[in-house]
């Protein structure tokens, strides 16, 4: 029988969400699903809280957590930094992770082209009553990838659709394993559920001046978020006309 350690801390960023987790095998390296092995696997869930002028806090949990983890290695590194949805108070903190921690991998929930210019607005309708900037987040929801590369980090990403989502399913869309170095067996199994659906009370203030001021869909141009935008469609979409 494998002895396993998992610890996992809540760390206080108030109303919002970021824990951290490790797992160890005694007398064992892990291998995650990339074959790839450490003495420890450490994974993040979501990075954020909800008030946007203090985002302070959740620097100061971030770097207790970076603290924590130089005194195990000397660099810092989140194996699987997991988002849930991309509601501001989930995601703010991910800028800071990412300037801190080497991730070296980051699941994302699946979001069509259409999908993300609606988390997008709604980014911009939780955020409107502070006029924050809001282009990092922007870009992370919209592309990911390029988002971490401007961190000088190439991070491996891994989708998972909805529960409906049949036609973008792929290999690791329900479950991700790890095992040990001497058994491929799972030792661990993490399973993501993502339910997509928008808060149309949240959008309704922005939607209702998409047509006189559209005052951030300017900011649509500086990411790939782009494709097939046609403002005049979406508002008569969004509006329901």
């Amino acid at each position: 029988m494998v002895k396993l350690s998992h610890s996992r801390i809540q760390w206080a960023v108030g109303k919002g969400f970021f824990y951290s987790s490790t797992i160890r095998c005694p007398h064992h390296k892990i291998r995650d699903f990339n074959d790839d092995e450490t003495d420890e696997f450490v994974y993040v869930y979501d990075c954020g809280n909800e008030n946007p002028r203090n985002t302070e806090i959740v620097k100061r949990e971030i770097q207790e957590f970076l603290n924590m983890q130089k005194c195990v290695k000397p660099i810092p590194i989140i194996d699987m930094l997991v988002i849930s949805h991309f509601h501001a108070d989930h995601i703010n903190g991910v800028s800071e992770l990412f300037k801190c921690f080497d991730v070296k991998n980051l699941v994302v929930p699946h979001l069509k082209p259409n999908e993300k210019k609606l988390a997008v607005l709604e980014l911009c309708a939780e955020y409107e009553e502070y006029g924050s900037s809001i282009d990092a987040m922007i870009k992370f929801i919209s592309n990911p990838g390029e988002f971490s590369m401007d961190f000088d980090q190439k991070v491996n990403i891994i989708e998972f659709s909805d529960s409906d989502d049949n036609e973008n399913r792929s290999n690791h869309d329900e479950s991700l394993y790890i095992s040990h170095d001497c058994c491929r067996h799972p030792i661990w199994e993490f399973r993501f559920f993502y339910d997509n659906s928008i808060d149309h009370k949240i959008l309704s203030p922005i939607i209702s001046k998409l047509n006189k001021e559209l005052p951030r869909v300017d900011l649509f141009n500086s990411v790939d978020i782009k494709d097939n935008w046609d403002k005049e469609m979406w508002c008569r979409g969004l509006k329901g006309t």
